[in-house]
This record gives structure tokens, C-alpha cells and sequence, in this order.
């Protein structure tokens, strides 16, 4: 507070505080007038002692001069006493939640474009490959991720599936494109390395709706990891691995060469007459 400030705050105090001492005066006269044997007020802090008569109006007028004295006091105060400057006020704001987590410091992503293209690949169809090609020229980096899912029963194993798909797409000259297995959710996975997408290759007709509830789970569970939904070109697009069980039982190697890559089509002819054997 600056010197003039206190000047002027001393100057209100003493000229409100001669106010109320006016008023405690006016109050013994009115009292000496109705014949009240109180005693005149001597100093300004008798005051209040001075006013305490019978009667609701004087007692009234009492209570009233005796707010305005506190009140001229309380301001008085307020204006005289110094605020600490070097404090911090931190004013609490409540936000929404959808809010903060958009603003919220965002994970440092890769300035490579990976994506994640998951699946059982049991085994490779060229559907799969079709996904896989037009995916790789939309990133730097492709990760074909082979699911491992103990309550399935698949034809190849894991090492086996990867082996096939890394066949497969070193015959179409695919370099940025890597195999890979994993378990547990697709989208921490995809988290994991870094990949800001996931590719899902589907059919038009019975892959839809299921799709669009894994992809919404997925943006719930990770916003940062978007969703892409690829079909596969033209007489591709119905391709799918229990298709091709089902005829490479006939063992025609001229049926799976519209569905298969070469490398792939002896794997599974070979695997078709181990499990009937088995049974």
C-alpha cells in the first residue's frame, strides 16, 4: 500500500469513527430526555456501555450505532493491513474429462509410419498377400503380427505361419514388410511398437459388424491407434483360411492355385494328408 493510500484510509477511519461517536452522543440526549439514569459516556470505547437502556427502540438504536462501528473498523483494517504480495493464488478449475484427456501430454510417437496388419494367417490366402501389398505402399513400415490363441486348434504353428508369410511376400519383393507373432490384445500390441495404425483386411458381408465393435473397443482402449479396413481386390475378396481347408481336402493343387501363393499351396496339401492320417 502506497503512502497516499494510507493517508486516506487513517482520514476514513477518524471521520467515520467521529460519525459514530456523534450518533452515541445524540443517543444520551435522547436517553437524559425520557428520563434514563445511565451515565454519560466518557471516552469513545464507553460507548456501548453507555447505550444499554430499556426500551425496543433505543435498544434498536444500540445495535444499529454498534454494527456501524464494527463495520468502520473491519474496513479500516481491510485497507491498513498489508497483502502479501509473494504468494501464489491458484484458483481451482473443474474440467471435463474428455477435455483432459485430449489436452493431456500426448505420448512422442515415431516419425515412421507403421502400421500393424494382424490376423491367424492359417494359412496365407492371396487375399491376405493383396492387403498386404497395397498396405505396405501406405507405410514405411508393415508388420504382418501372427496371433497366438490357445483355444484354437490351427493347422500351422505359429513359426510355421510366419515362415510361410515371409515366403510369400519376399516373392513379390515386399522389403518393408516384417512377420512377427504376438499375444493378447491386438491394439497394446500395436501400442507397444509404436504403430499409430492397425490394418484389418475384411469381406464385405460377414466381417463387417464384428469389425466395427473391434474397432470401437480398440479406440476406447488406445485413441492414439486408428483403424484401417482394406478389401481385397475383385475374386479375392470371399477368400478366407477355412475356405481353403475345406478344399484342400479334395488335394487338387489346380483348385488352391487361385486362392494360394505357389509356396504356400505344397505347405498346406502336406498338412491336409498329416491330419487325415491322424484320423
Amino acid at each position: 500500500m502506497t503512502r497516499r493510500q494510507r493517508i486516506n484510509s487513517a482520514f476514513f477511519i477518524k471521520k467515520s469513527t467521529n460519525a459514530v461517536f456523534f450518533y452515541a452522543k445524540f443517543a444520551e440526549k435522547l436517553q437524559k430526555r425520557i428520563g434514563s439514569s445511565r451515565v454519560r459516556p466518557k471516552t469513545r470505547a464507553d460507548v456501548p456501555v453507555a447505550l444499554r437502556c430499556t426500551g425496543a427502540g433505543k435498544s434498536a438504536l444500540y445495535v444499529i450505532i454498534l454494527i456501524l462501528k464494527n463495520a468502520v473498523l473491519s474496513i479500516g483494517a481491510a485497507f491498513t493491513t498489508p497483502v502479501a504480495t509473494s504468494k501464489k493464488i491458484v484458483v481451482g478449475v473443474v474440467t471435463n474429462p474428455y477435455t483432459a484427456r485430449k489436452s493431456a501430454k500426448r505420448p512422442k510417437m515415431s516419425s515412421v509410419k507403421i502400421a500393424v496388419y494382424p490376423g491367424s494367417f492359417d494359412p496365407i490366402t492371396l487375399g491376405h498377400l493383396n492387403v498386404i501389398e497395397r498396405s505396405s505402399r501406405l507405410f514405411d513400415r508393415l508388420v504382418v503380427a501372427v496371433g497366438v490363441n490357445s483355444e484354437k486348434s490351427p493347422w500351422f504353428t505359429a513359426e510355421e505361419r510366419c515362415e510361410l508369410i515371409r515366403r510369400s511376400t519376399q516373392e513379390l519383393g515386399l522389403t518393408n514388410v516384417e512377420t512377427t507373432t504376438y499375444s493378447g490384445l491386438t491394439v497394446r500390441f500395436a501400442k507397444e511398437l509404436g504403430a499409430r495404425v492397425i490394418v484389418r483386411g475384411v469381406r464385405p458381408l460377414t466381417d463387417i459388424p464384428a469389425e466395427l465393435t473391434m474397432m470401437m473397443a480398440n479406440r476406447r482402449l488406445e485413441p492414439e491407434v486408428e483403424t484401417l479396413f482394406l478389401i481385397a481386390d475383385g475374386e479375392l475378396a470371399h477368400v478366407s483360411s477355412s475356405l481353403i481347408k475345406e478344399i484342400a481336402g479334395s488335394e487338387e493343387e489346380r483348385s488352391l492355385c487361385a486362392f494360394l501363393p505357389q509356396c504356400v499351396i505344397e505347405a498346406t496339401l502336406k498338412k491336409s494328408k498329416e491330419r487325415r492320417a491322424r484320423q
